[in-house]
């Protein structure tokens, strides 16, 4: 039995060490995971509503600026955890799947949309006449809140039954001016989000921003 009192003070570290270097390595690593969860759950951000732009953008600080902006139109009193969120698919079509990124996008798309993640979606034409052709977005003639005769006919996109699931945001200001491609773009709502009164709000704001 050592008698830890007659050590030197360098002898009773290193005695310390080689007898409980597992406890002290394990209660470190514990006290970290601690802090770092305890650090996550206080500066965490709870994304209430969730824009997804199916296409190739090259401004991070404008889309950035373009959610901040965002943010304060769909909530209204928002906190410094609460925020929208822009997710940005860097594909030009989601339908094409000739590459490994498109096919990878197109899993996520789908997956999210299921899980009703996406509340506002932003995508090239093609794209979005083969989702409405799946019944995948709101029919806007009767929302409260968009005004479809103040948009020119051309934009309004109508699908077989005569209704209007999208806007075409050609030359559209707004998007243009956070970075965002417009030619040949529409503007839906997915038919089963739940934040369907933000997305109206969010979808008139683009739109008469034109």
């Amino acid at each position: 039995m050592v008698d830890i009192k007659g050590l030197t003070r360098k002898k009773k570290i290193e005695y310390i060490w080689d007898y409980y270097k597992i406890h002290i390595i394990v209660t470190i690593i514990a006290l970290f995971s601690i802090i770092g969860f305890i650090h996550g759950q206080t500066t965490k951000i709870d994304y209430e509503f969730n824009l997804t732009i199916i296409g190739v953008t090259s401004d991070d600080d404008k889309i950035e600026r373009f959610q901040e902006k965002l943010t304060h139109i769909v909530l209204k009193n928002s906190t410094e955890k609460q925020s929208a969120q822009i997710d940005i698919m860097q594909v030009v079509s989601l339908i094409d799947g000739k590459t490994q990124v498109s096919t990878q996008y197109m899993q996520k798309f789908v997956a999210e949309v299921s899980a009703n993640v996406i509340d506002l979606l932003i995508m090239n034409k093609s794209d979005y006449e083969a989702f409405q052709k799946q019944g995948m977005f709101l029919k806007l003639d009767n929302v409260q809140g968009i005004d479809l005769s103040a948009i020119k006919a051309g934009n309004l996109e109508r699908a077989s039954d005569k209704g209007v699931y999208g806007i075409n945001l050609k030359d559209n200001k707004l998007l243009t001016s956070f970075g965002v491609k417009t030619e040949g773009m529409i503007l839906c709502i997915p038919s089963n989000t739940k934040q369907k009164n933000k997305a109206i709000l969010a979808a008139k704001w683009i739109i008469e921003n034109k």
